[in-house]
């Protein structure tokens, strides 16, 4: 969705996904592919495809994750519904960075601009429990377990929430 929403928090500044990154995701995504319900590798052409109906989207939020104004990765606000929004596709690619926390710094600054610009209430995640670095990290960002699961190759989702504090 083709939208002006962007914020600062600590080392990171989140931008609205433009169509000059999408090439430089799909390869980080690539390359971090069993990180993802999806695992499949992406094809130039599916990205492209996948970025124009993203925009035609009415509550899919992606955003470019910048730090020292280099682009260093991408996180989504998506699944809007009644107040409640999912939270995911964060990746970075920590060769460009070797500074830790960025994943942290990111997730507090897209929470912050779901739940003080985007009027949502409730944000909702997964992670794949093998993930442990995402999952120390939605812990520290205030994000709280409401369940496990099974994905269709029987690996753990941890189901994760964080709710506005008003």
């Amino acid at each position: 969705m083709k939208h002006d929403y962007s914020g600062t928090f600590k080392r990171v500044s989140l931008l609205p996904l433009t169509e000059e990154y999408i090439e430089n995701l799909r390869l980080l995504r690539n390359r971090h592919r069993e990180c993802f319900v999806f695992s499949g590798e992406i094809s130039h052409d599916a990205q492209v495809s996948w970025y124009n109906n993203y925009l035609e989207k009415e509550n899919d939020y992606v955003f470019s994750v910048f730090a020292e104004n280099i682009w260093i990765g991408s996180v989504s606000i998506y699944n809007i519904s009644k107040g409640i929004g999912e939270f995911g596709r964060l990746i970075i690619d920590k060769t460009l960075l070797k500074e830790k926390g960025i994943g942290l710094d990111t997730t507090i600054c897209a929470c912050d601009l779901a739940f003080n610009h985007m009027g949502i209430t409730e944000l909702t995640l997964q992670v794949y429990e093998s993930n442990i670095p995402a999952h120390k990290t939605y812990l520290k960002a205030g994000f709280t377990e409401t369940g496990r699961e099974c994905d269709s190759n029987g690996k753990t989702l941890i189901n994760m929430a964080i709710k506005k504090h008003f």
